[in-house]
């Protein structure tokens, strides 16, 4: 008899915090539909997981990994053949990882799909069923993305054959648009289940009291360069509104940020560069009028975490007319639109937002919060995992 009903992993050994959140987040939901749940801790200093309902299983592996160094080597050629030594040792690691732990369960989650995956294909798991996050379709649905690197395209036409082939492979996805891409690129809906990536107990308090008294913008979370911040920037740099960009960046984005900041030179445009605790991040989207999205387009649909933490703290956003965020613009009118790219049209969002005021989108916004309420999420999440021959 197994130990646990599912064993959780995120592979992903960078940016802990996001990827933690993560892991975190999905342990506590299948923990709350009744399986016996473990998080595998590999990581030294990570306290992510202390204090939780569910078990954790610390493990000290004495393979290595590097902290992404082939990043810095100028050359292309270098990068891909340092990226490819990395890829080794992944595979060297989380063989000797799952060793360790693949007796424990017949069901494992391994963490977010991408690429670099490929090297967990082969690490001796049969009989098991493997769970990843298909946070991006694009990864296996259009391997001429990757047309620079033709190995890149050898490995994404490879994991999808395996992935979309294999019956004991599964696609954990965060909404229905993500999950009509894998569908559309051959996945079965068999093996597709579909779990938003943050859930509440109950219905949230508007929180108005707790806004800044002037109007004000916010966009957080780890501020990577596709997010597109010198777009608002640039378009806000004459205008007397507060907006603030929370988050840390990598050290040369955040230094072209720097250079923006100082050019622009308009005091009500603040970088705050740290990392939030969870209270300080949301006590920032509380206080803050709107949440800002200007993000570039992507190869395909990416769900947005912060996106949720926004409308669940019952805060609106102004974004780009553009999958995913249109979806719940047209659908929940949580919101307003703008083209993409287009500073104009940017300016009369932001001017629409200050006539109508946070206050005016908050019957929307419970209307939206009822789908991620936790009762109605478990039930959903029993149906896919059933259907799944995960759930009985």
């Amino acid at each position: 008899m197994k130990k646990y009903d599912f064993i959780l992993l995120e592979w992903l050994y960078w940016n802990k915090s996001h990827y933690q959140q993560d892991l975190k987040n999905l342990a506590e939901l299948l923990l709350n539909c009744g399986f016996k749940v473990a998080v595998v801790n590999y990581l030294e200093n990570n306290k992510y997981h202390s204090n939780q309902k569910y078990d954790v299983i610390n493990l000290k592996i004495e393979k290595k990994l590097h902290n992404r160094n082939w990043l810095d080597y100028k050359s292309k050629i270098t990068r891909s053949l340092m990226l490819e030594l990395e890829n080794i040792r992944i595979f060297f690691f989380f063989r000797e990882l799952f060793k360790k732990i693949k007796n424990l369960s017949d069901n494992f989650y391994f963490g977010t799909l991408t690429l670099q995956v490929f090297p967990l294909l082969f690490i001796g798991k049969r009989g098991k069923r493997i769970l990843f996050w298909g946070l991006r379709s694009f990864y296996v649905n259009k391997p001429f993305y990757f047309k620079p690197n033709p190995l890149n395209i050898c490995k994404s036409i490879i994991l999808k054959k395996i992935l979309s082939e294999t019956i004991t492979y599964f696609l954990i996805v965060s909404n229905r648009i993500i999950k009509n891409e894998f569908k559309q690129g051959g996945f079965s809906e068999k093996r597709l289940i579909q779990r938003p990536e943050r859930i509440i107990d109950k219905l949230t308090l508007d929180n108005l009291n707790q806004l800044d008294s002037n109007f004000s913008l916010l966009t957080i979370g780890f501020i990577r360069r596709d997010k597109n911040i010198h777009f608002a920037v640039e378009a806000l740099k004459e205008k007397n509104i507060n907006y603030i960009i929370a988050g840390e960046s990598n050290p040369q984005y955040n230094r072209e940020i720097d250079i923006l900041l100082k050019k622009t030179n308009n005091p009500k445009i603040v970088r705050i560069n740290k990392f939030f605790k969870e209270d300080e991040y949301h006590n920032l989207i509380k206080k803050s009028h709107f949440m800002v999205f200007c993000d570039l387009s992507q190869a395909s649909v990416v769900s947005n975490g912060t996106l949720l933490e926004s409308l669940l703290d019952n805060r609106p956003i102004i974004c780009p007319d553009r999958l995913p965020y249109s979806y719940y613009i047209d659908k929940y009118r949580v919101g307003i639109k703008y083209n993409p790219g287009n500073k104009k049209s940017f300016l009369a969002a932001v001017c629409k937002a200050q006539i109508n005021g946070t206050k005016y989108y908050q019957k929307n916004i419970k209307k939206f919060q009822e789908n991620y309420l936790q009762n109605n999420v478990i039930k959903q999440l029993k149906i896919d995992l059933t259907k799944c021959h995960l759930y009985k």
